[in-house]
């Protein structure tokens, strides 16, 4: 018996690579041995995942896989493939026939890692919003002693950071969402892929912890901490080191907090370190939809609760060249006042370029900010 077939569409964003006829199956069960042009013989169980190594591009349909055990399969496939490309491969068996479907990770793994998210986010449930930890770290900045804050570099970081809300444009805001801590790992992984390419040179020949993100300079400070000179020079400016061990903590707890809700939501949640007075919880979430279409809509959710004022969800969704904003406040006095200056707001949107499509201001005295925003378009009145 053998492979035959051509390829499939996947509904996972691939498709299926079927066995060649020089492929040949003993069925046993659900399983099944392959007996490939070069030995090893390998053992496939339907449903299992494999990874492999694209060897060599045979032809313009033809491909030969090096499986994890060094077995070498060739195979049949329309999907655009380069030589050392790696490969998830799920079995699909049916009757006689095996394909080896390619997937960007099993259902399986996914639940997994959902799982694992579901559990850490647990571990958050009694935590609280980071503008307090935030006005606790300008206030211990403030207080430490210049001559201290040279023994420990990142501290100098921390205070460049830290943005006063009068400091805020775009430039600022972009460079703020950037170094905000939600993007990390992936800073490091970016550096380790350069290093490992050769195309990154450091100072000691290792590698370095992006300087200016928020997340890589709380952890160096954090570790700097545990050094008994570091916790002494503190001791010496008056500084209790255990209360800014608590606040930088909590802060590194935020962000881990946003990382993950950015996984579980498919979005990318984040506070930005701004220091503003009477403000009790700041928190933006970006969203784009399906990103195969030409119209693709991008939105910005920013949730900001005032001491005085309540609490002001800003909802602003750009789609099909205009942009929609949508206003909600548990304040009335406070609705009022930004429904009487909609139109000049309009009008600042117009002026730099952005074309508006719908602005609207609603007052709900129970405004949540834990609900889900949509992005879909409020036609009512």
């Amino acid at each position: 018996m053998s492979c035959n077939g051509r390829i499939q569409p996947d509904v996972w964003k691939a498709g299926t690579i079927d066995c060649m006829d020089n492929f040949f199956i003993a069925p046993v069960g659900q399983a099944g041995t392959l007996f490939p042009v070069r030995e090893p013989t390998i053992q496939l169980r339907n449903g299992e995942t494999i990874n492999a190594i694209v060897q060599d591009i045979v032809s313009s349909d033809t491909v030969l896989l090096k499986l994890g055990n060094n077995a070498i399969l060739e195979a049949r496939t329309n999907l655009s493939l380069n030589a050392g490309q790696n490969l998830l491969l799920k079995v699909d068996a049916s009757g006689t026939e095996i394909r080896l479907r390619i997937t960007t990770a099993s259902e399986e793994t996914e639940t997994v890692i959902r799982n694992s998210l579901l559990s850490t986010l647990k571990n958050f449930s009694n935590l609280e919003p980071a503008i307090v930890e935030l006005e606790q770290l300008a206030g211990f900045l403030s207080e430490i002693p210049e001559e201290t804050k040279t023994q420990i570099p990142g501290l100098f970081t921390l205070e460049k950071l830290l943005l006063p809300v009068e400091s805020l444009q775009g430039t600022t805001i972009e460079t703020a969402v950037n170094d905000s801590g939600v993007f990390f790992e992936s800073k490091l992984r970016f550096f380790a892929d350069q290093e490992e390419l050769g195309n990154m040179a450091t100072a000691q020949g290792g590698l370095q912890i992006p300087g200016g993100d928020l997340k890589g300079v709380l952890l160096k400070v954090r570790n700097e901490l545990d050094n008994p000179n570091m916790i002494q020079s503190l001791r010496d400016a008056g500084i209790r080191p255990i209360q800014l061990q608590r606040t930088l903590d909590k802060l590194l707890a935020n962000i881990e907090y946003q990382q993950v809700q950015s996984r579980l939501g498919d979005t990318l949640q984040l506070f930005l370190p701004v220091l503003w007075n009477k403000l009790k919880e700041e928190q933006i979430t970006f969203k784009s939809g399906n990103r195969s279409s030409p119209e693709t809509p991008f939105s910005c959710t920013i949730n900001l609760a005032f001491e005085h004022i309540g609490k002001l969800r800003s909802h602003v969704l750009f789609q099909s060249g205009r942009i929609h904003v949508n206003f909600v406040s548990d304040n009335p006095i406070f609705t009022d006042m930004l429904k009487g200056h909609a139109n000049h707001l309009g009008n600042q949107l117009e002026r730099v370029g952005l074309p508006v499509g719908r602005l609207s201001v609603k007052f709900k005295s129970d405004l949540d900010f834990s609900e889900d925003v949509s992005d879909r378009l409020d036609i009512k009145a």
